[in-house]
């Protein structure tokens, strides 16, 4: 998280009474930037654990720490995600390795933005690559090939700029909404402001 926004994060799944109604809540760690909550169901059966960090801290952690991470949590949450667009960064590295826990068992990962329609198809590509295999499997799977599509509108994007042509327009624009079904349609769940004023 940006570290202006984690105590609205704590106030909301920890203290608004929301979430979590069935588990007593402990803060076990509270330093600047992260802030650490053990769950205790009511019969004390179960616990589990929030930790709440900042993309400050997170980017500048350590491969062994990482490691640590990837194995004692099963859903990693970025907010800000479009922070995380860019693959040389050393966020998106330390992001990508917590994909697979030391037994290759795949971690969940929910990814938030406000700005999605502002990133570039590259961007969207590095984006999915952070909880997604090498090979796009989820995706081979459905019959789906990522990377042939990406490429197939980047080609089409390069040539409509170069000619301005109208018949590679209705391509690009036919290709973007391919994309659109096949892949963004799958891993993405749009809420439009307008969207959230009217239900909520």
């Amino acid at each position: 998280l940006p570290p202006a926004i984690i105590q609205q994060w704590i106030e909301l799944i920890i203290e608004s009474g929301t979430f979590l109604t069935n588990y007593k809540k402990v803060c076990k760690c509270d330093r600047p930037n992260y802030k650490e909550y053990e769950l205790i169901s009511q019969n004390s059966e179960t616990t589990a654990r929030i930790t709440f960090l900042s993309l400050g801290l997170f980017q500048n952690m350590e491969e062994d720490y990482l490691g640590t991470l990837a194995d004692e949590y099963d859903l990693i949450l970025i907010d800000e995600a479009h922070k995380y667009r860019n693959m040389q960064t050393r966020r998106w590295k330390n992001a990508r390795s917590l994909r697979y826990k030391s037994n290759n068992f795949i971690n969940k990962f929910i990814l938030l933005t406000a700005t999605p329609l502002n990133n570039s198809i590259d961007d969207i590509y590095n984006l999915i690559s952070i909880f997604s295999d090498d090979a796009f499997t989820r995706f081979v799977n459905k019959g789906i090939s990522l990377y042939k599509l990406i490429e197939e509108y980047k080609s089409l994007k390069k040539e409509y700029k170069e000619t301005n042509d109208k018949s590679i327009r209705e391509k690009l624009l036919r290709k973007a909404e391919e994309l659109k079904t096949k892949v963004l349609n799958e891993i993405m769940i749009l809420r439009t402001r307008k969207y959230i004023k009217d239900e909520f």
